[in-house]
This record gives C-alpha cells, structure tokens and sequence, in this order.
C-alpha cells in the first residue's frame, strides 16, 4: 500500500529541537533525497567494513566472558549486551573507541555519561563536516563518513545542513544500542531454552568457518541456518514490539472501509508476529519458518521486526549483521545455559514502553566453554 508512506511522529518528537531534524521525522520530497543520500552508508561493500570493525568488537567481548564462565555464576546479560551493542555502533559507524566494554559495571554510567559522549562525537564531527565540504572526496575508511550524509548536493545547497547531521548521528547511535542490545538479549535467552538449536546453529557455523576461505563476515552472511535463526528470534521477541505508525497520504478504500487522507494508522507488531491466521503455532520458536522454500511464501507484511515499505529500518542489514556476528563469536566459544530463575518459564516476562520491549527481570544466563572435539563429535 503506497498510500500509507509517511511516518507519524510525537509531539515532543516534532518539536524538540534536536530529533525534530532526524530522517524519521522528515517528509515528503525532502525525506526522499535524504533517505537516498544516507542509503549510501549501508551499502553492501560497506556492510563487508562496518561487520569487520564489530567483529573487533566481539573479540573484545570474549574477553568480558572469559572470567564469567570462569565463575560458574549466572550473570544478566542484557546489561553486557548494552555495552557491545554501544561498543559496536559506536566503532563501526563513527569509528570511535568507547571503552565501554572494560569501564564501569552498570548502564546507569553510559546513560549519565551519554549526552557528553554525543555532544563530543558530534563535536569532533562538526570539524569534519566543515572540512569535508571543502574536500568532499576526501580520505575514506570503513566508518560512516560525513560526506555518506554530505557529498550529494541539490544545485544550491547541501542536502543535509550541519544540525540535521548531527541530529542523525545522535538517532543512529540511540537507536542502535536500544534495539541492537535488546535483540541480543531476546536471541540468548531463546538459544539457551533450545539446546538443540544452539548445537545445530554451533555446528553450523564451526564448519563454515572451517572450510570458508572468504572473510570472516563474508562467510558469516553466507549461513543460513544463522539467518533463519535470528529472523525467527526477531519474530518472536520483536524489539520494537508496540506499533509502528503511517500517515494515509491518500484516500484510500479498503474492503469497504474508507481509510481518509492524513489518518494515522497504527501496526500493532506483536499482534502480527503471533497472528494464528497467519502463522502456525506462532507461540512456537521455529527457524525452519525461514528456510528458503519457506520464506518464499510468507506475505510480505506479516513480518515487520524492522518495519515494512519505504520507510523500513534503513540499519536493518547492519543490525541484523551485528547479531550475526556477535552470536557466531559466543556459540564458536561458548554453551548458553539459562540460570534456575527461568526453570518452568513459558514465555519471557516482558515490560514495553510504547514502543520498546524488554525482559522484565532480566535473562539470566551461565556459560560453558565450548570442547571443539563435542563440536567434532555432534557434526559427525
């Protein structure tokens, strides 16, 4: 439905000086050229650099488990996975170190220290805008660069002025540790409820890595057992699980309802991932949902992790390339087990925002290093 194209904001959104400029909250023939503009940092090449740097990442993060399995102790893992998801953004788009992974314990300091990390990253960025408007074909990496949002002129002005560039480095950056830890979080809990699947997806992945020469994101990208998995967790445990919301651009007549021009229309996620009209045994968690022959035959709006249409998650392949690559670093290195909490536990207790969900007492995990030779012995 290409009537239902723009995105419906708050009233604090819209007015507050800072998100007002962001990519969600823009419209129209403005919006277009800025989508595409800024399309252009996820290309696939650039997929390939931004993967290596959050690989980087996840070698660090073995590091912070390492003395965790050592212990023997259950400990919540969503408050780790804030500190690699921020880690990895961070790193892989803007190409800063943030110590976060090695720092203090708790997110209550990365969430005091937040605004001065932003307002420093945006500053030392504000001097690379205006440098690169002079050289916009300047020196490139692997990180998001300024000219990805700057380089592409209309034939008076830049398509992004200095503050909308920095309001969307500031929405890059929160909406990647909001969603990006919160994913993590829901795909250990439920690869650590289904042992089986873990120990296929371990397998899985060993033996790719074994026999691929490729890169190592390359050959990450290239597992579909891995891909089907963490559809199938972001089906279950969508992380943005209220509503995604549209704006009828025109008239438009469905099934003898009149949907008028400028109603809001509300996409209730959850509701769609566990429709029994549309899923069978939707409560259930099951990879093979999304297996090739499978997958091609699904409605393309009953899945909607990351939205749907135009408007869709622009960071969709990175996110989904961030768990990829943090969950084939832990399970080549460790078991996920579920601390006694969860014994008998159905369903994980959620708290959701309007927006967001999360686990509502945490997930509680203990680790076990990973012998390759039961690796050896399970693919055999």
């Amino acid at each position: 439905m290409s009537e239902l194209m723009e995105r419906v904001s708050s009233l604090y959104v819209r007015t507050h000086q800072l998100t007002s400029r962001t990519l969600s909250n823009t419209s129209g023939a403005p919006w277009t050229l800025k989508r595409k503009a800024l399309t252009r940092a996820f290309t696939p090449i650039k997929l390939i650099k931004l993967g290596t740097r959050a690989s980087l990442c996840c070698d660090e993060f073995m590091g912070v488990l390492e003395p965790l399995e050592a212990r023997g102790e259950a400990f919540e893992v969503g408050r780790a996975f804030q500190r690699l998801s921020t880690d990895m953004t961070v790193r892989s788009l803007f190409g800063t170190q943030t110590q976060q992974q090695l720092g203090r314990e708790g997110m209550d300091v990365v969430r005091r220290e937040l605004r001065i990390f932003i307002d420093s990253l945006v500053s030392d960025w504000q001097t690379v805008i205006v440098g690169r408007r002079g050289n916009p074909t300047g020196g490139a990496s692997a990180s998001l660069q300024p000219n990805d949002l700057d380089i592409q002129r209309t034939k008076t002005q830049p398509i992004f002025s200095d503050k909308e560039i920095r309001a969307n480095l500031f929405a890059t950056l929160v909406d990647g540790f909001e969603t990006i830890s919160a994913a993590m979080t829901f795909m250990a809990y439920i690869l650590a409820k289904h042992q089986d699947v873990q120990d296929k997806l371990r397998t899985t992945i060993i033996k790719a890595l074994d026999k691929n020469m490729e890169s190592y994101v390359e050959t990450i990208l290239r597992i579909e057992y891995l891909d089907q998995v963490t559809l199938e967790a972001l089906r279950l445990y969508p992380p943005v699980a209220g509503f995604i919301t549209r704006t009828c651009e025109k008239d438009y007549h469905y099934k003898g309802l009149k949907i008028p021009s400028g109603m809001t229309i509300l996409i209730p996620v959850h509701q769609l991932h566990y429709d029994l009209n549309l899923w069978n045994q939707p409560e259930a968690f099951d990879p093979d949902r999304f297996s090739a022959c499978n997958k091609s035959i699904l409605n393309s709006v009953q899945y909607q992790a990351f939205g749907n249409g135009p408007r869709r998650c622009m960071g969709m392949r990175f996110a989904q390339l961030e768990l990829k690559i943090a969950f084939a670093k832990i399970l080549a290195n460790y078991s996920l087990f579920l601390d006694e909490r969860h014994i008998g536990e159905d369903q994980l207790k959620l708290k959701t925002s309007f927006i967001f969900a999360n686990p509502r007492d945490g997930v509680w995990i203990k680790l076990k290093k990973v012998s390759r030779q039961s690796c050896d012995n399970k693919a055999s």
